[in-house]
């Protein structure tokens, strides 16, 4: 791994960059910056089924390449032993693009990716890996995450820069970083590591114990204490338990690594691997951490497993990092705008808002000014994504992935895509070599029996059913065992209470006994509990059925006919519970039976929203849209010379000077009216951070004497100011991206207007 170890700024001199020799630039012009030139590399795909942006290249994108190619050498002139930074790779199409341009802000309409964890775990999900080819350099060619979603196969920088498009397209602070990690973390090996479904089971198991034992708990006193103590105090205990965990996690790894002993790398610490970073300030995110893009989970920026760090970017710049790496990425500062840590590409006017607890930085240079030589950062290049409800159901590619862990196999499917509802397969097995299997996990979904679990312990030999509620027989768990499916074999049933008449908890039955635990039960019934066995026979003299047992001597004794009622009334209603007693048994068998025809075949349902599973919903929603194409009015064609040519009085076949003048004004308006609209946004959004500055101001000016309304109140003001500050952004750079294309449809449709075509 290149340490970096040298601090000295590229930007301290900016004409020095530009004395660098122009060779470079003129042979960047002839090979790579025109469509049609000769490529370097050839494209992946055929160039008439892409967009125009992805096959060639704008002139301000020639004039960032040139700048970029400068940027390279100067880097390398003054870092000899280090790696050239990453800045212009190749695409699909062979054409050579600013890698932070690859980047395309996104917002999908899917719930699920409104997170930073809804869409780490979907793009781990949606996209099979394949590692970098050769592991110890950067890649050459960086395919669009456009081409990507099509493909749906990529390496760690692929996934990367997917990811970092969704994020910063919900708001998110994101950047993709290249650096150095592990062999088991480039490769994507998890088969020594803990499979994480084993523990998301155990915590919630935990949590539903812990609910259940605080169901019924006494509410307690009015708490007098400091809460920011109390705070404080939770804080240092989770950090304490942390620190615990983490020890406890170090020591199984090392006891599993001395088992199994793991030849050494011969290629550690030179490795290239591609990550992301989410750094603190927006979406409410107080710490900076990493997301490993291959399997969407969260990692501390002081992870052992990521060996150094190369440089970071957005959509907007790059920037190089300065600090040395000897203790892997521990120590790193992630404050972009000091200049001693960070090398930006294009120098910055100021700090980036990414200040957080444990960095450090300088403050922002003030007296910078602008060099009108630096380019200015082209827009995206990479054509508008889109996923189709289709393929976010489907999820994996073709619908299925396996993973593996340590003493455990993940199979995933699609919702829908297996008869039985099946999502999930996990088994558990003894051994490293998936040999001996101990346990089987098995999730499902739209199941109509509302099963979603069933866990088998091979061992043990018995299996527990978790079931939703919903069912008839308001069954929520069921535990039996493999080798007897009898009505009369060991089994426990677990229901839910509250929706039973007869608020029946739990019924367990085995060869001679019957048990069973109700709820909130008008007679105040708790408990019953049947032995079944044979009459016992008596032998010996009858004993005197007219003999009587008195409890209380003092008592006025009953008469013969009070003991006849209260004995006739017994009878009665030992003669009730036998009734109820046979009724559990068949309510057992029926059970059993549903069970048996459930399995045997499986029945899914869909929800009425989801209109590709559910033929009902699909078939109205498409006679819906029939119906709307028929009602809907005819397209108003508007008449762009019309206002014209009424303003001058003309009429009838016009002349040339005056078709020049009318065309010529028309685009000069519509042009101010593009520029009006974005001046609007423009101004609309510096009055929205005119307003969340002086409410910040306000809070620091009063936060130590605010109630919690208004504290919540300030919270609510803040989220939904950074929220429409979002949405201005994204109509802005819309507006930016779109303006020229529909400047040019005016132009088009005014060339072909026969009243400014045929002229005197």
């Amino acid at each position: 791994m290149n340490d970096s170890c040298n601090n000295e700024n590229i930007n301290d001199n900016h004409d020095g960059r530009n004395a660098v020799s122009s060779q470079h630039t003129k042979d960047l012009k002839e090979l790579v910056l025109h469509s049609g030139s000769v490529h370097e590399e050839s494209p992946l795909v055929n160039l008439e089924e892409v967009p125009v942006s992805h096959k060639t290249t704008t002139p301000k994108e020639e004039k960032i390449l040139e700048y970029a190619e400068q940027f390279r050498q100067q880097f390398c002139f003054l870092y000899q032993d280090r790696s050239p930074p990453l800045l212009f790779p190749y695409n699909e199409c062979g054409i050579q693009k600013l890698i932070c341009t690859t980047l395309r802000p996104t917002l999908l309409p899917y719930a699920e990716l409104y997170t930073w964890t809804g869409c780490a775990c979907f793009v781990a999900d949606f996209l099979s890996f394949k590692p970098l080819d050769p592991p110890t350099e950067k890649p050459k060619r960086v395919v669009s995450p456009w081409y990507l979603l099509k493909c749906r196969e990529g390496n760690s920088l692929d996934y990367s820069i997917l990811l970092c498009s969704l994020l910063l397209g919900v708001g998110y602070d994101a950047y993709v970083v290249c650096g150095y990690a592990t062999k088991e973390v480039c490769l994507m090996d998890t088969s020594m590591k803990n499979c994480p479904y084993l523990q998301d089971d155990e915590v919630e198991r935990s949590e539903e114990k812990r609910k259940i034992e605080q169901k019924y708990a006494v509410k307690p006193p009015k708490d007098l204490n400091s809460k920011y103590e109390q705070m404080i105090k939770e804080r240092k205990l989770q950090e304490e338990h942390a620190d615990e965990e983490k020890r406890r996690k170090e020591e199984e790894e090392e006891k599993s690594s001395e088992l199994v002993k793991l030849p050494p790398d011969n290629l550690h610490g030179f490795r290239f691997h591609f990550w992301v970073l989410v750094l603190p300030g927006n979406r409410e995110v107080s710490e900076a951490f990493f997301i490993e893009p291959l399997l969407g989970e969260v990692r501390a920026l002081d992870d052992a497993r990521y060996l150094g760090l190369e440089q970071v970017w957005n959509n907007t710049n790059i920037w190089i990092n300065m600090q040395p790496c000897y203790e892997s990425c521990k120590g790193i500062f992630y404050e972009l705008g000091d200049c001693n840590q960070w090398e930006s590409f294009i120098p910055m006017k100021t700090k980036p808002m990414s200040v957080f607890p444990g960095v450090k930085g300088s403050p922002p240079d003030e007296s910078f000014e602008e060099d009108p030589g630096i380019p200015e950062v082209p827009l995206s290049w990479v054509y508008h994504l889109n996923i189709s409800v289709e393929d976010f159901q489907k999820r994996f590619p073709h619908g299925k992935k396996v993973m593996f862990y340590k003493h455990a196999k993940i199979e995933h499917y699609a919702p829908f895509m297996l008869k039985d509802g099946l999502i999930r397969r996990l088994s558990v097995y003894s051994d490293l070599k998936f040999t001996q299997l101990t346990e089987i996990r098995e999730y499902y979904t739209n199941r109509l029996d509302h099963i979603y679990l069933r866990t088998t312990n091979i061992l043990m030999e018995n299996v527990i059913e978790h079931f939703n509620s919903g069912r008839t027989d308001s069954l929520a768990e069921h535990k039996y065992k493999t080798y007897d499916h009898g009505p009369h074999s060991e089994r426990m049933m677990i229901f839910y209470s509250h929706s039973r008449p007869d608020g029946l908890k739990w019924r367990q039955s085995r060869q001679t006994l019957l048990e069973e635990a109700f709820d909130e039960r008008e007679d105040f019934l708790e408990h019953r509990t049947t032995e079944f066995g044979a009459k016992e026979k008596k032998f010996g003299p009858v004993e005197d059925s007219r003999r009587t047992v008195v409890a209380d001597y003092r008592a006025v004794p009953f008469t013969h006919l009070e003991l006849y009622l209260k004995f006739s009334q017994l009878m009665e209603e030992e003669k009730q519970v036998v009734a109820k007693i046979r009724q559990s048994e068949d309510e057992v068998i029926a059970i059993l039976n549903d069970r048996t025809q459930e399995e045997a075949h499986s029945e899914l349902y869909a929800s009425v929203y989801n209109v590709l599973k559910n033929e009902k919903a699909l078939k109205r929603r498409q006679y819906l849209q029939k119906e709307a194409v028929k009602s809907q009015p005819q397209e108003v064609v508007v008449d762009l010379l019309g206002p014209y040519l009424a303003q001058k009085g003309l009429s009838g076949q016009l002349t040339k000077q005056e078709a020049q003048k009318i065309q010529q004004k028309c685009l000069q308006d519509f042009r101010q009216r593009l520029v009006n609209t974005a001046n609007a946004i423009q101004s609309l959004f510096d009055q929205k951070m005119v307003e969340i500055e002086k409410q910040h101001h306000w809070y620091q000016d009063h936060q130590m004497s605010l109630t919690k309304e208004e504290e919540e109140k300030h919270r609510t003001f803040i989220n939904e100011t950074m929220f429409q500050l979002h949405v201005l952004e994204l109509r802005l750079n819309r507006h930016k991206e779109m303006a020229p294309l529909r400047y040019q449809a005016v132009e088009k449709k005014l060339g072909s207007d026969p009243r400014l075509t045929d002229v005197i």
